[in-house]
């Protein structure tokens, strides 16, 4: 008896955290626009000093300290410093290119990469 409402509660638990999940995973976590503007200048120059900056939806990301831990690998971010990377983003378009001649589609991004980006913007 113990043992069948244990495993009922047990995924009752279950299902209701991963309804949770679901929900909140659709919830599309809007980009904030940053209070600082930047010019092109000044763009290039800090990428001259060093600093691995990069462009998401027109917000200049600091990505000098999260390349490390990107999870598709630093080569990514850092193959695309200075750029626009708003495509690969979105899953646009995949820097694999195509896959046996049908074209690759990207990567989406969650809503964790999302609250990443807003707090990485620097402008």
């Amino acid at each position: 008896m113990w043992v069948i409402l244990e495993l009922t509660f047990f995924f009752g638990t279950l299902t209701a955290c991963e309804y949770l999940y679901r929900r909140e995973a659709r919830k599309i976590v809007p980009f904030v626009k940053h209070e600082c503007f930047m010019t092109s200048e000044e763009f290039d120059y800090l990428i001259s000093k060093g600093l691995e900056l990069v462009i998401v939806d027109e917000l200049v990301v600091d990505v000098t300290s999260f390349a490390q831990v990107h999870p598709g690998g630093s080569f990514l971010l850092r193959h695309n410093i200075g750029k626009d990377v708003s495509k690969f983003f979105h899953g646009g378009y995949s820097l694999d290119g195509n896959k046996n001649g049908v074209n690759a589609k990207g990567h989406v991004h969650s809503n964790i990469a999302r609250k990443l980006v807003n707090k990485l913007a620097i402008a």
